[in-house]
């Protein structure tokens, strides 16, 4: 049996992959989930590819070259930099883009894209909003806790004394200290 490592141990797997005719090789990784969220963010018709929506096929054609040329430059540890898109989009030919996109997409979806974009709609099922509240970011597994009890009056209404509108005591008269008997 392996001894556990630290999360600061792991470094994500890489992949040499041959560009310009197998001239020179660029080191290939996988994405991230918080960089997928980026991509999916910045071209919303793939992100509704992605779960199962309706999407226009013209939205998907128009953003599809720059969302591969930021997914490429994501795979080449280089999220996030404009200049790095621009590079991959006049540097390298469809080929060499196809598969760097293709050793990536290994690396990212080890099972394949089919079955995260099911586990993502699932996950996605599963998170409801109510107006006015955050997201709830808890897995389905976690418990619940219940929610505070509200809290007591200011004052008491009209009619009512202060004993009446305390909550009931847990501990008995003689625990209080108290020689007041009970009515009958």
């Amino acid at each position: 049996m392996t001894e556990p490592i630290s999360i600061f141990d792991l470094r994500r797997k890489s992949r040499n992959v041959p560009v310009n005719d197998g001239e020179t090789e660029l080191t290939v990784v996988g994405l991230t989930a918080g960089q997928i969220c980026d991509h999916l963010e910045r071209f919303p018709a793939l992100a509704r590819i992605s779960v199962g929506g309706n999407v226009d096929i013209m939205d998907a054609i128009k953003s599809a070259p720059g969302a591969l040329c930021a997914w490429i430059a994501s795979a080449l540890a280089q999220h996030a930099n404009p200049e790095a898109e621009r590079a991959v989009a006049e540097n390298l030919v469809a080929k060499d883009q196809a598969n760097i996109a293709q050793a990536s997409m290994a690396l990212t979806f080890s099972r394949g894209f089919g079955p995260f974009a099911d586990r993502l709609g699932t996950l996605l099922g599963n998170v409801t909003v109510a107006p006015g509240r955050g997201q709830d970011t808890r897995s389905p597994g976690q418990s619940r806790q219940p929610p505070p009890p509200p809290p007591p009056p200011a004052s008491p209404g009209p009619g009512s004394s202060p004993l009446d509108s305390s909550p009931p005591s847990t501990s008995s008269p003689s625990e209080e200290g108290s020689s007041e008997k009970e009515p009958a």
